[in-house]
């Protein structure tokens, strides 16, 4: 099932796409950059790729803030 991740509210592009690149190398799954509006989402598909996020990227992600297609804030 895949996740939405929120991030931080002041993440610049650029560090939105550092976060992404870093995916590419170290994710097991496939996962998205999104941008609603001003802010950015990671979609992940893998829930270890969550894990990973929350593991070495704490100060990036909104409160822990994860979201199915169900419940994501369109």
């Amino acid at each position: 099932m895949n996740q939405k991740i929120a991030l931080v509210a002041n993440i610049s592009q650029k560090t939105a796409l550092r976060l992404h690149r870093y995916l590419m190398d170290f994710s097991d799954g496939t996962h998205r950059l999104l941008w609603s509006g001003d802010r950015a989402y990671i979609e992940v598909e893998c829930p270890r790729d969550a894990e990973l996020i929350q593991r070495e990227f704490p100060r990036l992600m909104r409160d822990g803030a994860r979201y199915t297609g169900a419940t994501f804030p369109w």
